[in-house]
C-alpha cells in the first residue's frame, strides 16, 4: 500500500480512527479471544468502514502487534522512569505508574500473562536487571535470585491488585511497593 495515500501520522483524523480501533478491539477483547473477532464486528463497534481499517492494518493480528508494541513501550518507560525518579519523588513516580497500569489493566494483564519469549514480563524482568546494574546491584552469584524475588514479588502485588480490581488505593499499593523495595536479602 502506497504510503502517499495515507495522511501524515499527527493528521487529527489518522490519530481518531486507529485510537477508536485500538479502544474497539480492546474492548472485544474483554469478551473473546482475538481468534473469534471479526474485522467487520470491529468496524462496527468503531463505527468505522472496513476499508477505513485495511487503510491502517494489514488484518487483526496487525492491529494487535501494533497495540503490543505501543503498550509494551509505554510501560517499559514508565519503569524506567519509576527506577531513575530521585528518592522525594519515588512515591508519586510509583503512583503515576500503578494509575497507568489500572487505566489499562486488561491489556497489561493479557500482555503480561503471554507466554512468548518476547512477552511483556520477560521485557519487564530484563529492564529491572539492567536497571539494577546501573544503579550498582550486587553482582554476586545469588543476587539475580534475590533481585528475581523482589520484582516477581512486587510485580504479583500489582497483578493482583489490577485484575482483582481492589478498591486499595494505588498510594497504599505504591507505599507497600516501596517497603518491599526496601527489604535487604
Amino acid at each position: 500500500m502506497s504510503e502517499s495515500r495515507i495522511p501524515a501520522k499527527n493528521d487529527l483524523r489518522i490519530r481518531y480512527t486507529r485510537h477508536v480501533l485500538k479502544s474497539s478491539l480492546v474492548s472485544l477483547l474483554e469478551q473473546k479471544p482475538l481468534e473469534k473477532i471479526k474485522v467487520t464486528e470491529l468496524c462496527a463497534k468503531a463505527e468505522i468502514n472496513r476499508s477505513t481499517f485495511y487503510t491502517h492494518y494489514v488484518d487483526l493480528f496487525d492491529l494487535m502487534d501494533k497495540i503490543k508494541e505501543e503498550i509494551k513501550a509505554e510501560i517499559l518507560e514508565h519503569m524506567i522512569d519509576h527506577y531513575s525518579a530521585e528518592p522525594a519523588l519515588f512515591m508519586e513516580s510509583t503512583i503515576h505508574f500503578l494509575n497507568y497500569l489500572k487505566d489499562n489493566a486488561n491489556l497489561y494483564l493479557h500482555l503480561y500473562n503471554e507466554t512468548d519469549s518476547n512477552c511483556l514480563r520477560e521485557q519487564m524482568w530484563q529492564k529491572t536487571k539492567d536497571m539494577h546494574l546501573k544503579q550498582g546491584g550486587h553482582p554476586d552469584m545469588y543476587a539475580e535470585f534475590r533481585l528475581r524475588f523482589k520484582t516477581f514479588g512486587i510485580t504479583s502485588v500489582i497483578n493482583d491488585w489490577v485484575g482483582n480490581k481492589k478498591n486499595v488505593p494505588a498510594e497504599d499499593i505504591a507505599g507497600l511497593i516501596i517497603k518491599f523495595s526496601d527489604i535487604t536479602l
